[in-house]
């Protein structure tokens, strides 16, 4: 094999790691997007739940004066 088809052969199989990777990077990114939004999700609940026990001790100290 010459030096020019081992350049050529190399140059395939990097094509072909650079393509690989292209699709990894896709993949991970999409992953990425979903557990954001599961992340945003699961924030807001939070926050629902924490205005709710605010409230519940609100009307408990308000009962409690009263």
């Amino acid at each position: 094999m010459d030096e020019l088809e081992k350049l050529t052969e190399q140059l395939f199989e990097q094509r072909q790691e650079n393509q690989r990777l292209r699709g990894q990077i896709t993949y991970l990114q999409e992953e990425l997007a979903s557990t954001e939004d599961d992340l945003d999700k699961q924030v807001q609940r939070l926050e629902a739940k924490v205005q709710e026990l605010e409230r519940q001790l609100g009307d408990a100290l308000f009962a409690r004066k009263g």
